[in-house]
């Protein structure tokens, strides 16, 4: 959006000969610029609710990445179905883990 208002700045700019272009222009500019600005102030890195989705995420990625070789039972996602480990698919609907 920033980079919208300053190319429409140069627009502007560019034609200053035609002043009915130029100032639609450099509104447009301003425009762009300053909700450029409103959209950027609404996020926050510091705030609270930032840090606790950035918790929810990352306590995501490491449920995702838990290790199951050392499970002796593993549950099928599909038809959640408890089976041994060793098995590479689930004997009830065949879902391989």
């Amino acid at each position: 959006m920033a980079v919208a208002g300053l190319l429409a700045g140069v627009l502007a700019a560019a034609t200053m000969q035609i002043k009915a272009i130029s100032i639609a222009l450099g509104v447009v500019a301003i425009g762009l610029l300053v909700g450029a600005r409103f959209c950027a102030a609404g996020r926050d890195r510091y705030s609270l609710s930032a840090l606790n989705r950035l918790e929810e995420q990352m306590a995501f990625h490491e449920a995702d990445s838990l290790d199951t070789s050392s499970a002796a039972e593993i549950v099928c996602p599909n038809c959640f179905e408890a089976y041994d480990a060793a098995r590479p698919a689930c004997p009830r609907c065949g879902k391989l883990t």
